[in-house]
């Protein structure tokens, strides 16, 4: 008998689980929502309640999941904040907003947007935002370009240095 069907047998004795299919469906439906994009942890604790698993069966899928390296927060949290960061050229604000609601730990997401955030790249990242969304930056005036940022989850310091910079360089 392999090392995991013997790990898997002995979680199931622990938790007086007698169906064995039920906790493979659960384990394969788990790694196809996984399969698509990296997941959260409460990503997959509420797919296992939609899909109408107990509480019981959805812990021993994500300890199962965690157990074999396929399941990992700290992965995902650092994936989603630099794929948003560059890609979705959001700012700070943003990004810990969302990783809040993907149920990362505070100080999870405090240590990866230090990471993140140096505050050269992320006013770099803000006037491309801003050169990219406005072609004629003069026909808007500065407070419409700040709040835009400001709701991009840039800060109200980091959107006027931007705005500022992306002026300039529009000047030059």
């Amino acid at each position: 008998m392999s090392e995991k069907c013997r790990s898997r047998d002995a979680i199931m004795e622990e938790n007086g689980i007698t169906d064995t299919s039920v906790l493979e469906d659960a384990y394969i439906s788990a790694v196809r929502f996984i399969k698509y994009r990296p997941r959260s942890i409460l990503e997959v604790r509420k797919r296992m309640k939609l899909k109408g698993y107990s509480r019981r069966i959805g812990e021993i899928t994500i300890k199962r999941l965690l157990d074999e390296g396929i399941l990992d927060d700290t992965a995902f949290a650092r994936m989603w904040a630099l794929e948003r960061a560059e890609a979705g050229n959001f700012g700070p604000l943003r990004i810990k907003n969302e990783l809040v609601k993907k149920g990362i730990d505070h100080q999870l997401i405090t240590a990866i947007l230090e990471e993140l955030s140096d505050d050269e790249n992320t006013l770099e990242r803000a006037v491309k935002l801003l050169t990219k969304k406005y072609r004629d930056l003069k026909l808007k005036d500065d407070r419409s370009l700040i709040l835009f940022l400001i709701r991009g989850g840039y800060n109200y310091s980091q959107a006027r240095e931007a705005v500022k910079r992306a002026l300039k360089k529009e000047n030059d």
